[in-house]
């Protein structure tokens, strides 16, 4: 019986999204079980929401009209001759074939079929994607799982609901609440990050250090890696001629940005080099150029000894 329902209901699909969709509209494929069923059809874009809803709609309207469905064998030949007749492209066919006639939607079919379309109970798609180009596939359950699909659906919202103090029939409006007071708060908090991050690059730039005469800044800071080139950039605005090394940790390991100002490269002090030679202290790797280099590393607690380390080559390098 399952199987008969979900047959028919394969039929009622493709006469209804022939109707929402257009005659362009041929059945690529279908697989039929007692739990679901899946129908693949010619289709260039995926189905709206609104599609989808009108799809069902014409299904279950069908099924509540409770339509006889008769079958009935009549010669290939003929079949051909009557347009109202859906046939699979590709599909062969016998010298006598049978029909599947819903009234208003009438196709060849071999398969076991409900009496009536009230026999399928009810309808939902549950799944719309596409599976090659220009090709869609729909998998649909009918009668007591649908049901049951609206239920648990239904459940899922109403659980929903009581955990953000709402109603169901609210549950939009104060999602969209939330996502409103979200939105803002991740806008105070970005502001107040960047308010601390200036606050922080105006500190940084006054610790400017001199080896053998050159400005260094090398500093732990407590910002998100991502952050550090950026960073960095802003500070070598600041003080126009430096060698910055930063470094941040991350859990038990640690991030390292170094750049180098125009002038410095043009004495050999290279930030490649640097990271090359602090790259093992830190027991990490990295790379880069000339005016910029990262590395990360698994000890974070060799910070410090990494620093000691760019000094200690500042004051060999002239």
């Amino acid at each position: 019986k399952k199987i008969e329902a979900n047959h028919s209901a394969t039929h009622l699909l493709h006469w209804a999204l022939f109707q929402v969709l257009g005659d362009h509209i041929k059945q690529a494929g279908s697989l039929v079980d007692e739990n679901r069923f899946r129908f693949d059809f010619d289709h260039h874009k995926a189905l709206t929401k609104k599609e989808i809803r009108q799809t069902e709609r014409l299904l279950n309207e069908k099924i509540r009209e409770n339509i006889k469905v008769q079958d009935y064998e009549i010669s290939f030949e003929k079949a051909q001759t009557d347009k109202s007749i859906k046939q699979i492209f590709g599909e062969k066919y016998s010298d006598t074939v049978r029909v599947i006639d819903m009234q208003f939607a009438k196709e060849l079919c071999g398969g076991c079929h409900t009496t009536h379309t009230g026999d399928i109970g009810y309808f939902r798609i549950f799944k719309e994607f596409s599976i090659a180009s220009g090709v869609r596939r729909i998998e649909a359950i009918t009668g007591a799982m649908a049901e049951d699909f609206v239920y648990d659906t239904e459940d899922v919202m109403e659980n929903i609901a009581i955990s953000i103090k709402t109603s169901p029939n609210k549950l939009e409006e104060r999602i969209n609440s939330i996502l409103d007071d979200k939105k803002n708060l991740e806008l105070e908090l970005k502001q107040n990050r960047q308010k601390d991050l200036n606050k922080l690059l105006e500190s940084i730039s006054k610790k400017v250090k001199k080896v053998n005469s050159i400005n260094v800044i090398l500093e732990e800071v407590s910002i998100d890696p991502k952050d550090l080139k950026s960073f960095s950039e802003k500070i070598l605005k600041n003080v126009k001629s430096a060698v910055i090394a930063l470094a941040c940790k991350v859990d038990n390991r640690c991030q390292f940005f170094i750049q180098i100002s125009e002038d410095l490269m043009e004495k050999n002090i290279y930030a490649n080099d640097l990271i090359k030679l602090i790259a093992p202290i830190i027991k990490g790797g990295g790379g880069g150029k000339k005016d910029f280099a990262q590395a990360g590393g698994k000890d974070s607690s060799k910070i410090d000894v990494a620093f000691q380390e760019i000094k200690n080559y500042l004051k060999k390098s002239e």
